[in-house]
């Protein structure tokens, strides 16, 4: 390339989690002047999420395509996709293969975007799972730039010392390591940021400025000019930062150590400054002077303008013009730039581009009508207001830390009229929680698990509190909510009746807590957070605005488990994967595998297809339809929210599982405590199902979305994958039963749990015994527009149920309890057949638990109002 050309990153222009297209940043980009852009990989994947596909991989190739697409006819020219963040120095071997594996699709992605370049900045985890060893890090990079150099056209790559990378965060350091690739098709970026704030600024000091800073930088840019090559220069990226008013702390620094609203702690400083507050040119360093230097090496190429702000994750309802506002603020500086460096163009000709060669040209001019063009996809209207929708409910509230706040009402005037004026108006919706989602997303876009200051709360009531808000007798109750008998009738007496939980000789519940009994509730704050002191402060100012007119009974807190094991539950299993999607929400976007459902499953007061409430026993139905009158108006975008305390005794699980490992290994060598477990589950620890991993796990399976419940048991009739009683199989039959006209859509729900309690102590470990002052488990949340169809059934029908699946292929005659939440009222033995591998017709072939594992501590059925049903029903 005989020219420079002003180029700009998707990513620039707006988050595309955030709602920023494609198509409005690419023409914001084209109608500035510009002629190159940088494709980040979350601008192309959030772009992907909007396209139908099969797989989430061919919804990236799809977007991949037609990105290129509008480009080219926007002149425009796409000519890298980054980032590949954390791939060098990745000590598990099995890590690195599955990233080299991502990279080389992503090489598919380069050829339909039309670019031939990758970037890969320098690792900047801080955990032990990499290494700064040169030569492992120089052998990663080489193992990619020998596959990349094999594709057609090759792949190029360029090397980023990011300031913040744990080893190599100079350009020193990372030209050092590009040097030892030796490989042509491996060159290197030069960004201005990195270098001008390593040797200029320094966020964690007062005025940013290093006290050498002119010296030091300098003397830096002086090096570099005599040591790189511009040939080898691929590009170059160019932004200044803000200067602090309030300094960043220290990496390491004890957390609440600077005031400033964008530190994070246990994140580098130099990456907060980065991705919250970086301007465009001229706000505090030399960004100039830096760019001459690279200029002086030789270099000819892109000139990127790589802004990052805090306000590029904003919703694109509330800042539509934000592309429109940063590509001219970006080619606003290039000129200046052009003139003031006297940076030669060539903006005469626009020909084909052939490998390693670029030509700029301008964009021919700009017809008003383009600007509001629509966009690519357009999206299904929505047949249900979700912002009338509890967050909770569809998508669930963001959190680290929750707490579930019970209470009763003591005042119920002046309850209602808080709930409707000071509640009501601040209870997350549906919506809520996807802004929350795009937020998110875009902190983590970097790469860093950041977790961003975010509380959330929903409340929901009892019958007994909706009654009493209501001021209604039993009858109007009855009237309003029509067929919803275990709602009206308590938790309490449901799981007495239709449950199975535990039973005193007396027939009352024998281990639930004193608080869930008697009817004692009448509502719940479910409040969430990132930290506990942000918790707390939600609260006290929840319980503040409320006042005198509740009682608190009980408060439950939960947590996600610490560290690898975020995401699982206590006995160790990846939870939260398989959720169904509501038709005409979000469906078109969800994982394969996932069950797209009537959203009348869910929310109340929508027209619905019968649902069933009997036993499943085989008898032409998945049970005996009942008609109920139509639901009043106001529960319309309502659901209904169970809630179960239940305790998890992990020492004695894994004792068991441990045991009947041993006693299998009698006929069946090797064969180890996890499968035993995976085959009680129906999965194994790392997410992976037991019906397509039947013989070991399979972690890079587990952890992916696209196929980790992208199966069923269509092909396993005669459970030789995966046991009928397995509790995958039992909660979700998913076309295993060998029974056509047993119906799963309409018993799904949605989960919202998280754990609770401490993890395993050693002395419990080494007793295989439960301490009852440490008590652990899970809070289990789920949301149905019936109870009786949905938690009700698979409870009592399915897992409870002995003879479910009936009919097998297998003939098996009792399949047997799901051993995880099977209960038989006397909280005692229980058998499932099938746990033992090949035995699978063999009625025999049963393995007996000697007691529950997971125990009932008590919960309640509430009713979850929509907004507009908090505002004009239950408040006042």
């Amino acid at each position: 390339m005989k020219s420079f050309g002003p180029a700009i990153p998707t990513m620039s222009l707006g988050h595309g989690a955030a709602g920023y297209t494609m198509e409005a940043k690419l023409q914001a980009a084209a109608k500035a002047g510009f002629v190159g852009i940088e494709m980040f990989y979350p601008c192309l994947e959030a772009f992907s999420l909007t396209l139908e596909g099969a797989t989430p991989r061919d919804k990236l190739r799809k977007a991949a395509a037609e990105s290129k697409r509008i480009a080219e006819g926007l002149g425009l020219d796409i000519f890298v996709l980054q980032p590949v963040l954390n791939y060098d120095g990745i000590k598990d071997p099995k890590e690195h293969e599955e990233r080299v594996e991502e990279i080389r699709f992503r090489f598919e992605l380069c050829h339909l975007l039309g670019c031939d370049i990758m970037q890969v900045p320098a690792n900047f985890r801080l955990d032990d799972g990499i290494t700064g060893d040169e030569a492992k890090i120089v052998a990663d990079l080489q193992e990619i730039a020998d596959w990349g150099a094999k594709e057609s056209p090759p792949i190029r790559f360029v090397y980023e010392a990011m300031c913040w990378s744990t080893f190599n965060s100079t350009w020193q350091r990372g030209w050092n390591i590009v040097q030892k690739i030796d490989r042509p098709n491996f060159g290197y970026v030069l960004d201005a940021f990195h270098i001008g704030g390593l040797e200029y600024a320094d966020p964690t000091l007062p005025g940013g400025v290093r006290p050498d800073a002119e010296a030091n930088l300098q003397q830096s840019l002086d090096e570099l000019v005599r040591t790189i090559p511009g040939d080898r220069v691929f590009y170059i990226q160019l932004v200044d930062a803000e200067r602090l008013d309030i300094p960043l702390a220290p990496l390491g620094s004890p957390e609440g150590s600077s005031k400033s609203p964008y530190y994070l702690h246990g994140q580098a400083p130099r990456m907060s400054w980065s991705r919250n507050y970086e301007e465009a040119r001229g706000a505090h360093m030399p960004i100039e002077k830096i760019c001459k230097a690279f200029v002086d090496t030789g270099f000819k190429g892109w000139v990127s303008f790589e802004l990052f702000n805090r306000f590029m994750s904003v919703p694109a309802e509330e800042t539509p013009d934000l592309p429109t506002e940063h590509a001219e603020r970006g080619f606003k500086s290039w000129l200046t730039l052009k003139q003031n460096l006297n940076l030669q163009t060539d903006e005469s000709q626009h020909l084909p581009k052939q490998p390693g060669q670029h030509h700029f040209h301008l964009p021919k001019h700009w017809h008003p009508a383009h600007r509001h063009c629509p966009p690519i996809e357009s999206t299904p209207p929505k047949p249900t207001p979700f912002d009338d929708v509890q967050g909770d409910v569809i998508i669930g509230l963001q959190k680290r830390v929750q707490a579930f706040i019970f209470f009763s009402v003591t005042e119920v005037d002046a309850f209602r009229h808080i709930l409707k004026h000071k509640i009501a108006p601040k209870v997350a919706t549906t919506v809520t929680v996807q802004e929350a989602a795009q937020r998110i997303a875009a902190a983590r876009s970097g790469g860093s698990r950041v977790w961003l200051p975010l509380t959330l709360f929903n409340v929901a009531f009892t019958a007994v509190g909706v009654k009493k808000l209501l001021g209604v007798d039993d009858d109007k109750m009855q009237e309003n909510f029509p067929g919803a008998t275990a709602f009206l009738a308590g938790q309490q007496a449901d799981a007495v009746k239709n449950l199975a939980d535990t039973l005193k000789t007396d027939q009352t519940l024998a281990n639930w807590k004193d608080e869930y009994l008697g009817r004692k509730i009448d509502g719940v704050l479910l409040v969430t957070a990132e930290k506990l002191s942000a918790l707390e402060r939600e609260i006290n100012e929840l319980l503040e605005i409320i006042g005198k007119s509740v009682h608190v009974v009980k408060r439950v807190n939960g947590t996600v488990r610490p560290g690898a094991e975020e995401g699982h539950e206590h006995f160790g299993y990846l939870d939260g994967i398989s959720h169904p999607t509501l038709i005409g929400f979000n469906d078109k976007t969800g994982a394969p595998g996932e069950t797209a459902i009537d959203p009348s499953v869910v929310l109340t007061g929508l027209t619905a297809p019968t649902l069933s409430t009997g036993t499943g026993t085989g008898t032409g139905s998945s049970g005996t339809s009942t008609s109920t009158p139509p639901a009043p108006s106001w529960l319309k975008n309502g659901s209904f929210l169970v809630f179960r305390e239940l305790q998890q005794l992990v020492p004695e699980f894994n004792s068991f599982v441990a045991t009947s490992a041993v006693e299998f290994q009698k006929d069946l060598p090797g064969i180890t405590a996890d499968a035993v477990g995976a085959r009680i589950v129906g999965r194994w620890k790392s997410g992976a199902p037991v019906v397509l991993a039947p013989t070991e796990d399979n972690p890079v399976l587990g952890g992916d979305p696209e196929r980790n419940q992208h199966f069923d048991y269509g092909d396993d009739l005669e459970q030789v994958k995966c046991p009928y009683a397995a509790h995958l199989r039992k909660t979700n039959p998913r076309k295993g039963t060998n029974n056509p006209v047993i119906a799963v859509a309409p018993h799904l729900f949605i989960r919202a749990g998280i754990p609770y309690g401490p993890e395993v102590t050693v002395h419990e470990r080494e007793n295989n015994k439960s301490d009852p002052h440490h008590e652990r488990g899970l809070l289990f949340v789920s949301y149905q527009s019936s109870i009786e169809a949905g938690f009700q059934f698979v409870q009592k029908s399915w897992s409870n149920n002995p003879a479910f699946p009936f009919g097998n292929k297998a003939n098996i005659t009792t399949p047997g309890s799901d051993l995880i939440i099977g209960q038989t009222n006397t909280g005692g033995a229980r058998s499932a057949n099938g746990i033992k591998p090949e035995g699978n017709t063999d009625q025999n072939n049963n393995l007996s638990a000697p007691a529950e594992f997971v125990v009932s501590r008590g919960g309640e059925y509430f009713f979850v109002p929509s907004i507009e049903a908090l505002k004009t029903k239950i408040g006042a």
